[in-house]
């Protein structure tokens, strides 16, 4: 197939779905070359020359509308103000010829976020879209992205699945919580898998977040937690995620202790809340802090990650995890432990069930995205 002339090509490729695109590109070098337009496009809107192949491609999919269908991602790094009305011009457009675009990658602050809702307000574009990320890793700024502002361009009731870094709540600034229309009805929303990391979010958004969603898969929320005066606490995301506790396979929470600078109390995970009731959960991740030395954990648990930034494992949480590796957590195959090298202890995985891998990873590493 690499050798075909471009023109059966593009006519072949233009017959497979997105499924089999991505098939076929996994065994062609060419193919992918091909493909890769097709499928997505990406630009940088900081200098005015970054704005010239975003134009090219837009003329390209006028002069060939076919290939606009086969667009699904579009990726922005970061948008200039001085640019914006250009961007505006051009992209406004360009998404109108894409109907299926089905994933958004967006890498910017408040500024970002307000381009979008100018360019969506009162338009159709993005009808088909089904994820949403904005990696804008920049957190405490002033100029972080809202969720409330994100959910009302895009409206979370379309996508199944949202990553955020670098975004906070209307509540970390202004102390009073502000609740999205779409937020306040119970399982009304598609969401299947839900990521922040580095953000402030108040618990009290995010249980609403998880309560409205009508099946949930994936929770990933990762340091920092953040306190928010008047907040609820780390119980509220627990006691929402078990309306999920029939569908949730992967939760990951990073609720480091830490201290109330109001209270003097601390922020954190409730260590004796169990998780057996998660009858589908098979991968958790969580800090030392979060767990009891007698953990209660699913019997459809595979893959467990445990972090200890500052010191080494429990001797008795680890015998008891090494013992119900033999009883009770008999599909458990896999568990890391994230820490300091120097805390290295020796005969880490003695007790386990032979199939259970024990592993150290360093404080950068993870066990998985």
């Amino acid at each position: 197939m690499n050798t075909l002339p471009p023109e059966i090509l593009l006519d072949i490729l233009n017959r497979l779905d997105l499924r089999s695109l991505l098939k076929v590109s996994l065994v062609s070098k060419a193919l992918r070359a091909a493909i890769r337009p097709m499928l997505s496009f990406g630009f940088t809107g900081c200098l005015k020359e970054d704005i010239e192949p975003l134009k090219n491609f837009s003329d390209h999919l006028l002069l060939d509308p076919s290939l606009a269908s086969q667009v699904r991602s579009v990726k922005i790094e970061s948008i200039h103000y001085r640019l914006t009305e250009e961007l505006h011009n051009i992209l406004g457009p360009l998404l109108e010829r894409c109907p299926n675009i089905h994933h958004l990658m967006v890498s910017g602050d408040q500024e970002t976020a307000e381009f979008f809702r100018r360019l969506l307000k009162n338009k159709h574009h993005l009808r088909q879209l089904q994820s949403f990320t904005n990696d804008y890793q920049v957190a405490w700024e002033p100029a972080e992205p809202y969720l409330q502002t994100w959910s009302a361009i895009f409206g979370l009731q379309q996508l199944s699945f949202i990553s955020l870094a670098g975004c906070s709540d209307r509540m970390y600034h202004t102390g009073v919580p502000e609740i999205p229309p779409e937020l306040q009805v119970t399982g009304e929303i598609s969401l299947r898998s839900i990521q922040i990391h580095w953000s402030y979010l108040g618990y009290t958004i995010l249980a609403r977040v998880i309560q409205s969603c009508k099946s949930l898969e994936i929770f990933d929320y990762q340091w920092p937690s953040g306190f928010l005066p008047g907040d609820s606490d780390p119980a509220t995301i627990v006691d929402a995620l078990s309306l999920h506790k029939d569908s949730l396979k992967v939760l990951v929470c990073d609720f480091q202790a830490r201290e109330d600078p109001y209270h003097g109390e601390y922020d954190q995970f409730p260590k004796n809340r169990s998780l057996e009731e998660f009858s589908c959960l098979q991968r958790v991740s969580v800090t030392h802090d979060c767990l009891p030395l007698q953990p209660l954990l699913p019997p459809s648990l595979e893959a467990l990650e445990i972090k200890l930034p500052h010191q080494p494992p429990h001797a008795t949480l680890i015998q008891n995890l090494a013992s119900a590796s033999h009883s009770s957590l008999s599909k458990l195959h896999s568990l890391a432990l994230k820490y300091y090298p120097s805390n290295n202890p020796e005969g880490i995985s003695d007790g386990f069930h032979e199939r259970v891998k024990v592993t150290t990873l360093g404080y950068d590493n993870l066990m998985w995205n």
